[in-house]
């Protein structure tokens, strides 16, 4: 049996490719909403998984037979809370319940937890079940009721994408949001008018950009952001202990990240830390140290809305596209087959109709492949709702171009 669950955040197929990567065919899909891992949750990291929004252990798969679900649920949990209860120094606990893959109404939550109450207080158990506003409790709540400590509980109850099955897991750890919101909002230098990066999304590329790195061997290995604006991916990176390189074309941009860098690893007491930052045009620069990987939210084009003109939007594309192919055509004779690369490149919805960078649909010509995903359907698109302009990840690998030219 998997051992351990994550609940997946809002971009599903961004937040399965970086499992994938990170724990191959260790990971598999449960419901749209939930990835098994078959690890301890103790062997796992949530803290470095920007994609995913709690930990929990499983405690048990249950088969829907003879009995609906509400009733499965219901019995399943009776026993669950009781063994716990049974070995819990406290009299009293809070209790959480988050049902994952599952359509029915908050009413029936409600009622789930009164029957498991009812059945606690006659074996003379007291227990404060916490208000339910989602059929699945956030990380807030979560960590504000101390779900996770002091010998409270939260149980995650899934459903299965077959409607078979049931798992039941006790959440072990949540995202660390407090984290997350400090790093992102009180560095000292900001500029939205080159994006912001979500520390998030910038751990999601390091991730799909470092596969197969282990945290053990992260100190000896070097990431390379060749766009790095004002230092977010490269902070997250000190963060996971790797030597980070970054460069800019713009000096303002070179001296936000050298800020931010001091910054973040006085703000996180990061010990032996190896940085080196370059003013440079990533489509020509050669940069003269060595790097493993490749991780960058590359040009995004320029900041407007869905209102702009044609012909201003598809002047903008066509810069954003000429941009990345020359610097992928640069940096093509500076890695070779082994170096890992993921890079965010824009998208855009205009007038309700997606468009993509023409390049995409042209890599192998230009010497890479982008890697495909077993666990994802589509493309690994990051976009909040409203937005004009979004993020699509592309996972790149080097490939010798005469043989790509001639496998065609």
């Amino acid at each position: 049996m998997n051992q351990s669950i994550l609940i997946l955040g809002r971009e599903k197929n961004i937040c399965l490719a970086e499992l994938e990567s990170l724990y191959k065919d260790l990971a598999s899909v449960y419901n749209q909403e939930l990835a098994e891992i078959n690890l301890e949750a103790s062997k796992i990291n949530l803290f470095n998984l920007g994609g995913s929004i709690k930990l929990a252990k499983i405690i048990q798969k249950t088969e829907i037979k003879n009995l609906d679900q509400e009733t499965t649920i219901i019995h399943c949990l009776q026993t669950i809370i009781e063994q716990y209860l049974n070995q819990s120094p406290k009299n009293k606990v809070n209790l959480g319940l988050s049902f994952y893959g599952f359509k029915f109404s908050l009413k029936k939550v409600k009622k789930i937890q009164f029957e498991v109450k009812k059945y606690l207080k006659n074996i003379n158990y007291s227990v404060r079940f916490v208000p339910n506003e989602n059929l699945s409790l956030s990380s807030a709540q979560v960590y504000h009721n101390r779900l996770t400590t002091n010998h409270n509980l939260e149980i995650i109850v899934g459903l299965h994408e077959s409607a078979q099955q049931i798992v039941l897991a006790q959440t072990t750890q949540v995202q660390d949001f407090n984290s997350y919101t400090n790093r992102d909002r009180n560095r000292p230098k900001r500029d939205s008018r080159v994006g912001m990066l979500p520390p998030k999304l910038a751990q999601i590329i390091i991730n799909l950009a470092t596969f197969p790195s282990t945290t053990d061997q992260n100190d000896s290995l070097t990431i390379l952001d060749p766009f790095c604006g004002t230092g977010v991916l490269l902070q997250e990176a000190l963060i996971m202990k790797y030597k980070v390189l970054g460069s800019d074309l713009v000096q303002k941009m070179v001296d936000y990240t050298s800020t931010n860098l001091s910054w973040i690893v006085d703000q996180e007491k990061l010990q032996d830390t190896n940085y080196k930052l370059f003013l440079a045009d990533a489509t020509t620069f050669q940069w003269p140290d060595k790097f493993n990987f490749v991780a960058s939210e590359t040009y995004l084009g320029l900041a407007f809305t869905n209102h702009v003109q044609l012909k201003v939007f598809e002047s903008n594309m066509q810069t954003c596209n000429l941009i990345i192919k020359k610097f992928l055509n640069n940096l093509y004779h500076q890695i070779d087959q082994s170096t890992g690369i993921c890079l965010a490149v824009p998208f855009w919805t205009y007038n309700n109709k997606n468009f993509h960078l023409d390049i995409i649909d042209h890599l192998s010509s230009i010497g890479y492949n982008l890697v495909k995903f077993s666990l994802v359907t589509g493309r690994l698109v990051y976009q909040r709702p409203n937005q004009f302009v979004g993020r699509e990840l592309l996972v790149l690998k080097k490939v010798n171009k005469k043989d790509n030219y001639e496998s065609r």
